[in-house]
């Protein structure tokens, strides 16, 4: 009876020690990543990311944070797992949103672990989370908890995928939006991207062991989808409330073992996006060349490159907003191995890559993003581009129609696609008959809003260069 005495008075005081924080709503999310050390075959270099919120408080993250390392579970208590803290070694400012103002920043966190072969499920949390989301019950009474995993039971060695921007979304007023979750992977393992849900872990907060839970009273974010294959995110025709809004983004990594695809590490990262109220309209991509090519491509279409050849992507631009001046930005070059981005006049930037030789065989993903300089909110749109390493030599036969992808599809009473330049596009049914007229606007975004008539089912739409084609399926 004392011993559950003593036990309910620590947990008391840790909760109200908890809830004396909960003013302090400064986590705004974060992610974990993890690199094997050269020469060992199961020490890691860990980092860990805190995005830190900065506009409704001052308070800060600690110089150190601890780090769970947990072995065949999710309890440090268990046998083999342990904490350890990790030093603040950087704190930088991602490309700002909002004139004059730094609304999140990151702060840096690394250190070395040793992880023999196991199955490890590395975590760390924060008090409290940023106050007022809108899809998350009382936000600031729950604490943030962010975690990856690592499966190199089997002897591998592994180092996880990590994203290749620091730009956060956000929604202004009803336009479409482009951003990007995508991951670069060094070892060319196969990802697969899903929206997750949030969780926290008050046990840990309290006693420093305990397996986190899915926050209770959360809605999933209704304004964004991501491409499972790509990572790119898409903003829906769902109704705007302005607010913000978190929408963790879980890659997962495979590698094939033994003939098999084997899970081998994931990594969340939990980010907050905000709708805002602004009549600024996006700039938009309207297309690339590569290398010497004067044909201009979409972004969409993938780009072939052989290993230790270097491929240089020319950019454009444009924005609908006369008089406002373009940035081009990208987190690339500090992800991946030989790129580099550069800014060449007003409307077009260089994203070159010198492809390392060794790497593996596969397809990788880069972002790029472009803003621009309206107040008070810069407007701007992040987009995912693919290329595919390959050894094989090129067909010249005659290239097939671009399939292009739609938001939402499947859809109810309304969809949007973006072809590569403004042209006229035609509807077709599944029996080739041409249902519907339409025409691009100027960034080449389409959106098609079918009357009630229009019976649910599997449309196409090409564009009337036939190139580029759409598979849109009606509920």
């Amino acid at each position: 009876m004392k011993n559950l005495t003593l036990r309910f008075w620590s947990l008391l005081l840790g909760w109200l020690l908890l809830s004396t924080q909960a003013w302090a709503s400064h986590a705004a999310g974060g992610e974990i990543l993890y690199a094997p050390l050269t020469g060992s075959a199961d020490r890691y270099h860990i980092t860990v990311r805190l995005f830190r919120g900065t506009e409704a408080t001052t308070v800060d993250f600690a110089e150190s944070i601890p780090l769970f390392c947990a072995k065949n579970g999710c309890d440090v208590a268990s046998a083999g797992s342990f904490v350890v803290q990790l030093t603040r070694t950087k704190r930088t400012d991602p490309d700002a949103i909002r004139c004059g103002a730094v609304v999140n920043e990151i702060n840096m966190y690394e250190g070395d672990v040793t992880l023999p072969p196991s199955r490890w499920l590395l975590s760390t949390l924060q008090e409290n989370r940023s106050i007022s989301i809108r899809n998350i019950s009382l936000s600031d009474s729950h604490n943030l908890h962010i975690e990856s995993f690592l499966d190199n039971s089997s002897g591998l060695v592994n180092s996880s995928p990590k994203f290749t921007t620091y730009k956060l979304p956000y929604l202004s007023s009803n336009q479409a939006h482009q951003y990007s979750s995508s991951a670069f992977d060094i070892d060319g393992d196969s990802l697969v991207y899903q929206v997750a849900a949030p969780r926290e872990n008050k046990a840990a907060a309290i006693q420093q062991f305990g397996c986190s839970n899915e926050i209770s009273f959360y809605i999933p974010a209704p304004n964004f989808t991501v491409d499972a294959a790509t990572g790119a995110l898409r903003s829906t025709s769902a109704a705007v409330e302005l607010g913000d809004y978190v929408m963790p983004i879980r890659v997962d990594e495979y590698r094939k073992l033994n003939s098999v695809w084997t899970k081998i590490g994931s990594v969340t990262r939990e980010q907050v996006y905000r709708a805002y109220n602004s009549t600024n309209l996006n700039p938009t991509f309207t297309g690339l060349t590569v290398n010497s090519s004067t044909t201009t491509q979409p972004l969409e279409q993938i780009i072939r490159v052989n290993p230790g050849q270097t491929v240089a992507l020319t950019l454009t631009a444009t924005d609908p907003d006369a008089g406002q001046a373009l940035r081009f930005v990208s987190d690339v070059p500090d992800v991946v191995p030989g790129t580099t981005l550069q800014t060449l006049n007003a409307t077009q930037a260089r994203l070159t890559w010198s492809v390392p030789s060794t790497l593996p065989l596969g397809r990788y993903r880069l972002t790029v993003g472009v803003a621009d300089n309206g107040c008070p909110t810069n407007a701007s749109e992040v987009r995912t581009i693919t290329f595919l390493v390959t050894n094989q030599v090129l067909a010249t036969g005659p290239r097939r129609p671009l399939l292009l992808s739609a938001s939402p599809n499947p859809f109810q009473s309304q969809v949007s696609f973006q072809v590569a330049k403004p042209q006229p596009v035609v509807v077709f049914d599944g029996l080739g008959r041409a249902i519907a007229h339409l025409k691009s606007r100027p960034d080449g975004t389409v959106t098609w809003q079918p009357a009630a008539a229009v019976a649910p089912g599997l449309y196409f739409a090409r564009t009337a260069d036939g190139k580029q084609l759409v598979r849109l399926v009606r509920e």
